[in-house]
């Protein structure tokens, strides 16, 4: 869970400099092509940490780039619900 936040702050961090040195590109766009590059070469997932399986892992990946995409502190609060969630089911 902590290697998705830090992956978050720093595809955060990596397109907010890209969209300032080309500040005519879309920072939503430049967001999620960025967190889904990174959490696919370093093959992140977030339904590989809910122990779900999926056929095809670049899926997963793509998947969770989406949810890094969407800022860290968007994330870190669903990351902290789907614990609670898998706390719940695992007692």
């Amino acid at each position: 869970m902590v290697s998705i936040l830090i992956i978050a702050v720093i595809a955060e961090s990596l397109a907010e400099t890209i969209v300032s040195l080309f500040p005519k590109l879309k920072a939503k766009y430049i967001s999620l092509a960025v967190s889904i590059l990174i959490c696919t070469l370093s093959k992140t997932s977030i339904l590989t940490f809910l122990n779900i399986s999926c056929s095809f892992a670049f899926a997963d990946y793509i998947l969770t780039g989406i949810l890094v995409s969407r800022g860290s502190n968007f994330l870190h609060d669903f990351l902290r619900l789907l614990e609670n969630w898998k706390i719940k089911i695992t007692e």
